[in-house]
């Protein structure tokens, strides 16, 4: 896998974007997702733009670091570039700014994404990942930046914005809207299913979990977890021991 910063160029009004693309094939035929490239795309024809790859990195967390480094709040506000927003979380913002969409994006990653085990980040990636965040404290970038700062500042600030928020993601303009979050009580794993959706043996609704365990604890025999009364009979009878077998 390739980790690659790339730069589209429109060959008639020299306008650039700048983007971050993981990939296989260095010369693959991807352009960008970002929405102004492709109205520019359709306006002038793909045959009026040009690709370069300009760095190509060791990991997704120095990708997006590059990225973050080039395409600051600066580089956004020059008039000779199509990129909307800095660079470093992923091109996201006409997604989360419409409601609409973010509830159709939601449906189709939960549709595509339905009875696969959620990638669990392994130790590697995790140290990776707070080096890359480390080093854009130190710059000021990506979420760091004076900018995102003050509109932190002013989202936490102001009432007004917290309620139509609280409107916005309501009901089904939230994504996790129709679902609820489950845990196997084997394995640990939680995962998310749909209301309509058949639930497997060993799955608990983390809602009844931890209603359940009001009144009862956990107990194992070595090999599997039951959550029972304290007072079970069971207990005794097969000398199972408290707390969860990992």
């Amino acid at each position: 896998m390739y980790y690659t910063i790339y730069q589209i160029t429109n060959l008639i009004n020299g306008k650039i974007y700048i983007g971050a693309h993981e990939t296989t094939n260095l010369d693959d035929t991807y352009l960008s997702s970002s929405k102004p490239v492709a109205d520019a795309i359709k306006k002038y024809g793909k045959e009026n733009f040009k690709k370069d790859i300009t760095h190509i990195l060791e990991d997704r967390p120095s990708m997006y670091l590059k990225e973050a480094e080039i395409v600051n709040e600066e580089f956004v506000k020059r008039k000779d570039t199509y990129n909307i927003k800095p660079g470093g979380l992923g091109g996201f913002y006409h997604i989360n700014n419409k409601p609409e969409k973010r509830q159709q994006t939601s449906m189709l990653s939960s549709m595509k994404n339905k009875g696969k085990v959620r990638h669990r980040p392994t130790a590697e990636e995790k140290e990776a990942t707070k080096i890359r965040n480390k080093k854009m404290y130190e710059l000021g970038i990506g979420p760091y930046s004076t900018e995102s700062k003050e509109k932190c500042k002013q989202a936490l600030s102001s009432e007004e914005k917290r309620r139509k928020l609280r409107t916005v993601m309501k009901g089904k303009n939230n994504g996790m809207f129709g679902s609820a979050f489950y845990v196997n009580v084997d394995t640990n794993e939680k995962r998310r299913f749909l209301q309509d959706e058949i639930i497997p043996e060993g799955w608990v609704s983390i809602i009844q979990l931890k209603q359940s365990t009001m009144k009862k604890n956990w107990y194992h025999d070595d090999a599997r977890n039951f959550l029972v009364d304290k007072d079970d009979e069971r207990i005794q009878t097969f000398n199972w021991k408290r707390g969860r077998q990992k």
